[in-house]
C-alpha cells in the first residue's frame, strides 16, 4: 500500500484558523507627511530663517507696489506695522483668555 509522503510544511489554505502575518511599518512614511516648512518652523533656527524670509518678501512686495517712491513705501510699511501689531495683541488677548 503506497502512502503519500508528508512534508513538514503546512499549507495555510488547509488550516481552519486564520493566519496572522506581521506587517512592518515604515517610519519614513510618517516623516514625509509633514512639509519642509512645518519641520523648519519647529526648529528655532528654522523659525528665525522663515521670519527673515517673510520680512524680505514683505519689503520686496512693498517696493514693487510703490514703484520705488519711498514716501509711499514708508507709509505702506507703517500701516502694515500697525495692523500686524494690532493682530498680534488681539491674538495674545484671546489666547490669554482661553488659558484662564
Amino acid at each position: 500500500m503506497a502512502t503519500t509522503p508528508k512534508t513538514s510544511r503546512n499549507n495555510p489554505a488547509s488550516r481552519n484558523t486564520p493566519v496572522k502575518r506581521n506587517r512592518t511599518s515604515t517610519v519614513t512614511a510618517s516623516k514625509s507627511k509633514t512639509s519642509a516648512i512645518t519641520r523648519m518652523y519647529r526648529h528655532p533656527v528654522g523659525k528665525t530663517i522663515l521670519i527673515i524670509l517673510a520680512v524680505i518678501v514683505v519689503f520686496g512686495l512693498n517696493l514693487l507696489i510703490t514703484l520705488n517712491h519711498f514716501e509711499r513705501f514708508f507709509i505702506l510699511l507703517g500701516v502694515e506695522w500697525i495692523v500686524a501689531t494690532l493682530v498680534g495683541w488681539i491674538m495674545f488677548v484671546f489666547k490669554d483668555k482661553l488659558k484662564a
